[in-house]
């Protein structure tokens, strides 16, 4: 029976689902579904359709020729969710969730038997994020809005235009879309503008008067509504995975018993880490040794710069920063459960080396990193910025002095005499740009390749904004959005969030 088996799976995932298997992916699939048990034609069809389509929503569908550890890794998927559902189908029937004597990996809080929790725990490098193209077959224009082009020939009025920011000529304002461009008239004393800090490549919503010069004078100034990630994942359904990581559509339930059950999964977020520093690293050990005797975090997200002062080249500079994490690897073998079993996650900051002034920035070279990777297992040295996934939640991380840069190359001077603070103005221009870096290419270079990995659409559940300036904890339009503030600047400050509860705490060694 088996070469006729054999022939038959051949059969139904090429000419019914397009793959091709090479010889270890037949072989393996073989001994899958003769285990499955499945007996009837009909039923060995539909363990291979599901295993296409778990194929296709983990690899995509470029990836059409497929291998075995592909292959293993959509199977073994399966069984981590029968594990998983066969755990909670059992604990359905108690008073919630009891807790094993031994505590479940350092005392999570579950008994819920999933294995390593690292398994839902994924670290996104900006270079991985996968590019999707949209291909409108019709362009809608909603009502109210006028595009340029038609303002040729109108008469002088009332309008409102949707546009970016940009300059065409110098010493002049232009909104631009996608057809034609017109010159903005900023010079009355009270434009009426909305949150946000408004910068060349920003795009606005501008509303006023048509002149007879040609030109639009501007009475009233906003960004784009920002749309709420609900509204955003509706639109799109479940079968886009924009963010990056693996993916699977069926296993989004699953995922939350499983974050709403691990209520002691904690990432530890701290910014500015001098490595170069011997009271950072002193008040570092404090913090181990606090974690040490307490339930272990999940990861420990350091955000650069690591060291004091910029890395130059051509210079000693390389001996020095290469043993502060030669220092740190040290240092954590003094903890060694720390060491073996949490995420060490490094983003590089301003004074890293040794990328150019360009987004993403790649991660910190493994020249200057060998050491602590081989005595860390987990540990993560990834681009700037970069995406974390939990279970179902979405964690986008950036290090950048960006409200300095933002407001220096500010056109318009942020909404006065209101009650949001400076970061919410901030805030609100990502969000609601639904980008990263909404500044000019020479101000802020951007690898064209990679723009994808700098947009925020779908809003992610949490977006850390790492700069020099004090700590924040603000939401807006439901993304949590927090700076843990210098750790050798605010007295040695940093935060901590809990998945679970989407809660994130202000603490200090």
């Amino acid at each position: 029976m088996a070469p006729s088996l054999n022939t038959f799976i051949y059969k139904v995932l090429t000419k019914k689902h397009g793959l091709t298997l090479k010889a270890d992916a037949l072989k393996y699939l073989l001994e899958v579904v003769e285990e499955s048990g499945a007996v009837s034609q009909d039923e060995v069809t539909k363990t291979l359709d599901y295993i296409a389509q778990s194929y296709f929503q983990q690899q995509g569908d470029e990836k059409l020729i497929v291998d075995r550890d592909a292959l293993q890794e959509v199977v073994e998927s399966f069984f981590r969710k029968a594990n998983v559902n066969a755990v909670f189908a059992r604990e359905d029937g108690e008073d919630g969730m009891d807790v094993d004597e031994d505590g479940m990996d350092g005392g999570r809080g579950t008994s819920v038997a999933v294995g390593d929790v690292s398994e839902y725990f994924h670290v996104i490098d900006a270079f991985e994020v996968p590019r999707w193209k949209y291909r409108p077959h019709e362009k809608i224009f909603v009502k109210k809005l006028t595009p340029i082009k038609s303002l040729h020939g109108r008469k002088p009025g009332n309008y409102v235009l949707l546009g970016m920011l940009t300059q065409m000529e110098e010493g002049k304002f232009h909104l631009e879309d996608p057809d034609d461009f017109v010159e903005l008239d900023l010079t009355k004393q009270n434009i009426d503008k909305g949150h946000g800090i408004f910068t060349f490549n920003c795009f606005v919503v501008a509303q006023g008067v048509y002149t007879e010069d040609k030109r639009f004078r501007v009475d009233t100034l906003g960004m784009p509504v920002p749309e709420r990630r609900e509204k955003s994942l509706l639109a799109f359904g479940h079968n886009v995975n924009f963010f990056g990581g693996t993916y699977e559509a069926d296993e989004e339930a699953l995922l939350t018993k499983i974050e709403l059950g691990m209520t002691d999964v904690s990432i530890i977020i701290i910014s500015d880490v001098w490595l170069d520093s011997p009271k950072v690293l002193m008040k570092l050990r404090e913090l181990f040794e606090g974690f040490s005797n307490a339930v272990h975090p999940l990861a420990f997200l350091f955000l650069g710069s690591f060291s004091s002062q910029p890395y130059l080249y051509n210079t000693s500079d390389h001996a020095q920063y290469k043993e502060g994490f030669n220092t740190l690897a040290d240092l954590l073998s003094d903890f060694p459960t720390l060491q073996e079993q949490c995420h060490f996650i490094f983003v590089p900051g301003p004074n890293d080396p040794w990328a150019a002034n360009i987004l993403p920035r790649p991660g910190i070279p493994k020249y200057f990193t060998s050491r602590f990777r081989n005595k860390v297992p987990k540990a993560h040295f990834v681009s700037n910025p970069c995406r974390i996934k939990y279970c179902t939640q979405e964690i986008v991380v950036f290090r950048e002095d960006l409200a300095h840069k933002m407001r220096r190359n500010a056109v318009v001077s942020p909404k006065e005499n209101d009650s949001a603070s400076q970061h919410m103005h901030l805030v609100a221009t990502l969000l609601d740009q639904a980008y990263l870096s909404p500044l000019p290419l020479n101000v802020q270079p951007v690898y064209w390749a990679h723009d994808h990995a700098l947009r925020l659409y779908p809003s992610p559940h949490l977006l850390i904004l790492a700069d020099k300036y004090e700590a924040y904890n603000v939401e807006y339009e439901g993304t949590q959005c927090i700076n843990p503030g210098s750790f050798p600047n605010t007295e040695y400050g940093f935060m901590v969030y809990a998945p679970a509860g989407k809660i994130v705490q202000a603490s200090q060694v």
